[in-house]
Formats: C-alpha cells, sequence, structure tokens
C-alpha cells in the first residue's frame, strides 16, 4: 500500500514514527517515498513497479508525492528535487539514500540493503490483519487449543510439568470427594 503525502511536516511525522523501536525491529523500520509526476513518461511507465514493491515488500513504508497535487511545489522545492521520479530512502529518522531517474535494479537493492537489518515481522501489507486473526481464531479458522504459556506465568506453576501447583491441588479435591462420597446420587422418589 503506497501513502499520499503531500506536507513536508507530514513527512517528517513519518519518519519519525517509522524510526521509533518496534519488538523485533530496535532501530524502526525502513520508509521510502517517491516524487513522481502524472505528465512525464519515465513516471508513467513505472508507477506499476512501485506498486509491485510496495505490496513485496510490506516490511517497508511506502509514501508518494505527485507533482500536480497542490501544495506539492513547495514540498518537492524543500525536498530539493531536480528530476523525476526520484526515490528518498530513510532509516532510523535519516535519509540514507536518494536516487534519481527509474532505476528499480537500484531501487531495490537498497531496499534489501536497508531491510536486511529489519526482520521479517509483517505490520504494513494488506493481509497482516488476516493472518492475526487468523492465527488466533478470530477469523473464519478457529483455533484449536488455547495457548498453555500463560498458566506458566502464574504463581505457583512448575515450569518441568504440564501441570501446576493449582491443577494438582484440584485433581486432589475431586479425589477427596470421590472417596468420602463415593458414587453419590440423588433421591429422586422423594
Amino acid at each position: 500500500m503506497v501513502r499520499e503525502i503531500v506536507d513536508y511536516e507530514q513527512l517528517g511525522s513519518v519518519i519519525q514514527l517509522a524510526s521509533k523501536p518496534l519488538p523485533e525491529r530496535p532501530d524502526g523500520i525502513c520508509s521510502v517515498i517517491r516524487y513522481t509526476s502524472i505528465d512525464r513518461e519515465d513516471c508513467i511507465a513505472t508507477e506499476d513497479e512501485y506498486e509491485r514493491l510496495a505490496r513485496s515488500n510490506p516490511a517497508t513504508i511506502f509514501m508518494r508525492c505527485y507533482a500536480e497535487y497542490e501544495g506539492a511545489e513547495i514540498f518537492m522545492a524543500r525536498a530539493n528535487i531536480q528530476s523525476w521520479p526520484t526515490f528518498d530512502f530513510f532509516y532510523g529518522g535519516n535519509r540514507v539514500a536518494r536516487l534519481e531517474g527509474p532505476t528499480f535494479s537500484e531501487l531495490e537493492e537498497v531496499l534489501n540493503s536497508y531491510q536486511l537489518m529489519n526482520s521479517k515481522l509483517d505490520l504494513f501489507s494488506e493481509d497482516a490483519d488476516n493472518e492475526r486473526r487468523l492465527a488466533w481464531g478470530e477469523g473464519k479458522l478457529a483455533a484449536e487449543a488455547t495457548p498453555r504459556t500463560t498458566g506458566r506465568f502464574l504463581p505457583g506453576y512448575d515450569l518441568d510439568s504440564d501441570k501446576g501447583f493449582f491443577d494438582d491441588q484440584g485433581d486432589k479435591f475431586q479425589d477427596d470427594f470421590e472417596s468420602s462420597y463415593g458414587e453419590w446420587t440423588p433421591n429422586i422418589e422423594d
């Protein structure tokens, strides 16, 4: 998914947010912005390729700014854009690379070099939410069993057995009840 951006402050806030640490990405995530135009042949010819890159790299934030947007000329002047398309790469809150022209082999090379620092955690793809729901049984597929990890953190649970202290106490109470009352059944004829 590609996000449309026209404001320099908005770009700065996205870059700062992307540089925040995540559980599996302590340095944040990579973000890319494409400065483009709908009137130039090079930009039109490579638009599908940029969309493909965005879909195949869900661990990266992809943004785009068209020169024809209202206020885009100020935005592109602040970003010092001289040719179209131009790609800026940001990692850790800083611009780490700039590519000018429709060179997607170099674009993928720079993208892969900064994504290597990250894990394969999928947060931003279109299927990420659906995969999370299916994994926990909220979607079409039901979960087969409740994970046993939660009970292990309760006080009294032993880490080396399948049952914990409370399970043992429940089994003991059940045995005591059965030994005291046996096969007790209520008298229905009263």
